[in-house]
């Protein structure tokens, strides 16, 4: 029975070793000048060939390591917000009086607030505003400010906003009442600038499009591409009529029972006055439909429709004298474990972006011929019929040694 299990055991650890990774594509990173991390920009090309989530691809050098690394893609949309200082024209301190803050804004930007950092402190103070053209002549803006500090536990200072009315004075006195207590202690006095930052996106190949009028009262637009595309924007451009307002979505098709139903992926609004933007939710179809309600219109003579891809990064460990390739094809894989994403906020921020080169197949089957014994499906083979044959002598056995020891008794 032992000899059963071990042949079983055997059969099943050769079974299983012959059906390891298999990529099916790879493609050849371009050399570094230095070791540090890098970010690998992720191609459409690339990603055409991965599974939905992108979990089937690996980096490896030139002696077969496999290089951890981790997975990122640009955000849509980022907001940013940096704090921009005034200059200080004057600072003074009256003890037992008052403290006086006169602050420059040289561009004469249009403000509505002013932000003061502030060492910590634990008091209330009062204070008034007042706005000037020239540095001589003040007016007064506010003149009822209430600074009351509450410490942050975390920092050494502690932010606070001034709100007055929208006004573009070039400079603008602070004075604070100090009759009962020392100063404050301002470090900087200016405002937050915020910004939006869009996503970097890579359009993706041209796709053959059919459009379709229909009696529903509505357009079916089937957009497709030579093979799946992971879509995370649309962009549809109509030229007539001149006015336009059309409910309007994007939907993915299936067939049941020989009927061809519509799964809506995202609905939205087209309109001859903006940009007719679909942002999508890492859709990866070869092709979809636009299906757009007419009503008693008469249909949207289009234009184009483009397709575009947020670009997706691996951020690796590399080290200068490697070479590093790209293989990916293996639909089976799941997402690698790595111990790098534990150490994501050690990396630095802006990193050097390489890219792959061509994508090359990877061959599948060796000839025979050239094949090492051991590594052949005719080695496989041998074995799974030598573990048969044993398998099937010894059940011979055992049912023989049963027959004698029922004679026996008998």
């Amino acid at each position: 029975m032992r000899k059963i299990l071990l042949y079983t055991t055997l059969f099943f650890l050769i079974a299983g070793h012959s059906f390891g990774q298999i990529f099916k594509k790879k493609a050849a990173l371009e050399k570094i000048n230095e070791s540090g991390f890098y970010k690998i920009a992720i191609t459409p090309e690339i990603v055409t060939h991965l599974n939905d989530d992108l979990s089937d691809i690996r980096i490896y050098d030139n002696t077969q390591n496999e290089i951890p690394y981790i997975l990122s893609r640009e955000v849509p949309l980022q907001v940013h917000q940096i704090f921009k200082a005034y200059n200080i024209k004057e600072f003074t301190s009256q003890p037992k009086c008052c403290s006086r803050l006169i602050l420059q804004n040289t561009a004469k930007t249009k403000i509505d607030n002013i932000s003061l950092i502030i060492k910590n402190s634990d008091v209330k103070k009062k204070a008034k505003l007042s706005g000037s053209s020239d540095n001589e002549h003040w007016y007064i803006i506010k003149d009822d400010y209430h600074l009351e500090s509450f410490p942050s536990a975390n920092n050494t200072s502690e932010v606070k906003i001034l709100n007055f009315p929208l006004l573009d004075y070039e400079y603008y006195m602070l004075e604070i009442g100090d009759s009962g207590s020392a100063p404050l202690n301002i470090l900087k006095a200016g405002y937050y600038d915020t910004y939006i930052e869009n996503g970097k996106f890579i359009e993706l190949p041209k796709a053959h499009i059919h459009a379709k009028d229909s009696s529903d009262k509505k357009s079916y637009i089937t957009v497709a591409f030579p093979s799946a595309q992971l879509i995370d924007k649309v962009e549809i451009a109509a030229t007539e009529p001149p006015y336009y307002f059309r409910n309007a979505a994007i939907c993915t098709t299936y067939y049941e029972k020989g009927k061809r139903h519509y799964n809506t992926v995202t609905a939205s609004i087209l309109r001859s006055n903006s940009d007719n933007i679909i942002e999508l939710d890492h859709l990866k179809v070869k092709d979809f439909q636009l299906i757009i309600e007419n009503l008693d219109n008469q249909p949207l003579k289009i234009k184009s429709i483009k397709s575009y891809q947020l670009v997706y990064y691996m951020t690796a460990m590399l080290e200068k004298g490697k070479e590093y390739t790209l293989h990916f094809g293996d639909k089976k894989l799941s997402y690698p474990q790595y111990d790098l994403p534990y150490f994501k906020d050690s990396i630095p921020a802006n990193l050097s972006i390489i890219k792959s080169g061509t994508i090359i197949n990877i061959p599948q089957q060796v000839d025979v011929a050239e094949q090492p014994f051991f590594s052949s499906m005719l080695w496989v083979w041998a074995t799974i019929f030598l573990v048969m044959s044993g398998l099937g002598y010894m059940s011979y056995k055992m049912i023989k040694e049963m027959k004698t020891r029922q004679t026996t008794d008998i």
